[in-house]
C-alpha cells in the first residue's frame, strides 16, 4: 500500500487545482496594430464618417473610437479638416488572412496578413478574433494620413476590448505623426 506524506498530498492538490483552473482561462491577446502613411502630428478635430448599423460590432466600435477620441483631445465636428472611417470584422481566430497570389517560391507558404491562431490546450473557448481598420484623409488634399488595422483575440469581446483596440489606433496615428523623419 502507498503512503503520502502530507506535504506530497498537499502539493499535488494545488498542482490539481492550477490545472483545473487553468482549463478555464481565457483568450487574451496583445492588441497588434500595423500601419501606414504619415499620421497626423496635431489634430483637434476630425469628421467621422457614420452610418447607422444594426451591426452589434460596428457599433460598439464606433462609440469606442468616439471615447478614444474624445480621451485624446480631439473632438468630433462635421467640419474639420480630417476625415476618418473605420471597418470592423469578427471571425474565428484559427482563420486567417491572406491575399490568394501571396505565396513565396515553389514551397506555397503563404505570407498571411493575419495568421490563424493555433488552439492551445488551456483554451477556455473558440478564441475569435476581431479586426478593426482606421483611415484618416486629408479633406484639403484627399490624401491617406494614416492607415492603421488593429486585431487581438479573446472568447468574447466586452466594451473594454473595443476601447482598448480604439485607443490603440487613435494613439498609432497620432505616434506616427510625431515621428520626426530622419535627417
Amino acid at each position: 500500500m502507498a503512503s503520502f506524506s502530507r506535504d506530497g498530498l498537499l502539493r499535488s492538490f494545488v498542482l490539481a487545482g492550477a490545472v483545473l483552473s487553468l482549463g478555464a482561462c481565457a483568450v487574451t491577446s496583445p492588441i497588434d496594430v500595423t500601419s501606414a502613411g504619415p499620421g497626423v502630428a496635431s489634430i483637434d478635430a476630425i469628421r467621422l464618417q457614420s452610418a447607422a448599423s444594426e451591426e452589434a460590432q460596428r457599433a460598439a466600435f464606433e462609440a469606442a473610437l468616439h471615447r478614444a477620441l474624445a480621451n485624446s483631445s480631439i473632438r468630433l465636428d462635421k467640419d474639420a479638416p480630417y476625415l476618418g472611417d473605420f471597418a470592423i470584422a469578427l471571425r474565428d481566430a484559427r482563420t486567417g488572412l491572406a491575399e490568394p497570389q501571396d505565396t513565396t517560391g515553389e514551397s506555397g507558404q503563404v505570407d498571411w496578413a493575419s495568421d490563424p491562431r493555433k488552439r492551445r490546450l488551456f483554451d477556455g473557448c473558440k478564441a475569435k478574433r476581431i479586426r478593426a481598420t482606421l483611415v484618416i484623409l486629408s479633406r484639403e488634399s484627399g490624401a491617406i494620413v494614416y492607415r492603421g488595422e488593429g486585431e487581438a483575440d479573446a472568447c468574447g469581446f466586452t466594451e473594454k476590448d473595443y476601447d482598448r483596440l480604439a485607443a490603440r489606433l487613435v494613439e498609432d496615428a497620432l505616434g506616427r505623426g510625431q515621428q520626426q523623419p530622419a535627417g
